[in-house]
């Protein structure tokens, strides 16, 4: 049953494409259920990557896939900002956030920095170490990573666990130098060029702030950026 699926789907903040197959321009009874973060295994895998696609671009639409033609209708669950790090700036990013419609997820292993105390106003606060937690929060194409602390033993588990992901962004704090040292520790670690090239270091667009505000703004108009697939030389 197609309704009850999609109506769980959505409810779980899962995001999901109906998908019908269109013969002589009119869709199939059949249609399927895709999660855009599994694998569908009643599909092709030339399907499941055209429904990630379009779910990462919110868009809905016609595909031609070797001769077969689709209808997928995205229905993507929220966006989301994935925090690493209960420092000071996590706070405006959090509010800067929320406003733009972003489900906000704060991790940090020391309860005495990720405290709702310190931020009332985040969506979801989690206690654990990054490599721990982040596999378990599903980093998909609307999941956006910020690792923020400064501390090699948090922030390079959390880049190990993100990097490899489908997360659309992932982006770290620290000047030029701390950059380049982070990561050469990430390939003395094994992890590879091409997976090190997704990281955005420094983090932010080149806004000239020295606020905690004016930096959050600055990772946020990178990250809207990213989202809207805007190019930066």
């Amino acid at each position: 049953p197609i309704f009850p699926a999609l109506s769980d789907g959505l409810h779980a903040n899962r995001s999901l494409a109906v998908v019908s197959h269109l013969r002589d321009g009119v869709p199939s009874p059949k249609q399927l259920i895709l999660l855009a973060d599994t694998d569908a295994a009643d599909a092709s895998p030339q399907v499941v990557d055209a429904v990630r696609t379009m779910v990462a671009q919110d868009r809905s639409g016609i595909v031609e896939l070797g001769g077969e033609i689709i209808f997928v209708e995205v229905h993507p669950s929220p966006p989301r900002l994935i925090i690493v790090g209960g420092v000071n700036i996590a706070e405006p990013l959090i509010d800067l956030a929320r406003a733009l419609s972003f489900e906000t997820v704060l991790v940090d292993p020391r309860q005495v920095f990720g405290s709702r105390e310190r931020f009332p106003n985040a969506g979801q606060i989690i206690n654990g170490w990054p490599d721990e937690v982040l596999p378990d929060l599903a980093l998909d194409e609307r999941a956006y990573v910020v690792v923020l602390t400064h501390d090699p033993k948090i922030d390079d588990p959390a880049l190990q666990a993100a990097l490899p992901s489908r997360a659309a962004y992932v982006g770290a704090l620290g000047s030029r130098r701390t950059a380049q040292k982070r990561r050469d520790r990430l390939t003395a670690a094994g992890m590879s060029e091409e997976t090190l090239d997704r990281l955005h270091a420094p983090i932010g667009l080149p806004l000239g702030g020295q606020s905690t505000g004016e930096i959050a703004l600055s990772i946020l108009a990178e990250i809207v950026q990213v989202r809207n697939h805007v190019r930066h030389d």
